[in-house]
């Protein structure tokens, strides 16, 4: 993305991404049509890997979400690793702004 160009992120996922990534690097669920899932790939995520996206969206870390869920950090990584794989996401603020985009629905 160039300096000065209008994104099409909210405010503070923009701002992850600037922190995340480098400038220019592709963010591959961002762009149309790419990472959308089936209605069968939605229904893949279990409860509690909704629960994850869930809080990876809110801007927790791995620490706060194992406390909140009760798991080790480990099993949270192994739980991010799957939902990244089900949902062709490969980061943290990728898989944010599908959850903001409504493209990974994880409940409310």
């Amino acid at each position: 993305m160039r300096r000065g160009a209008a994104s099409a992120l909210p405010a503070g996922l923009e701002q992850w991404r600037r922190r995340c990534a480098p400038p220019g690097f592709p963010l591959r669920c961002l762009s149309p049509g790419s990472g959308t899932r089936t209605a069968a790939d939605q229904d893949a995520l279990t409860a509690r890997e909704r629960a994850l996206a869930r809080l990876v969206h809110d801007g927790r870390t791995n620490q706060q979400i194992a406390r909140t869920l009760h798991i080790s950090v480990k099993t949270v990584e192994a739980y991010l690793t799957r939902v990244y794989r089900k949902t062709s996401c490969s980061s943290r603020v990728e898989l944010a702004v599908a959850v903001t985009e409504r493209r990974i629905q994880v409940g409310e």
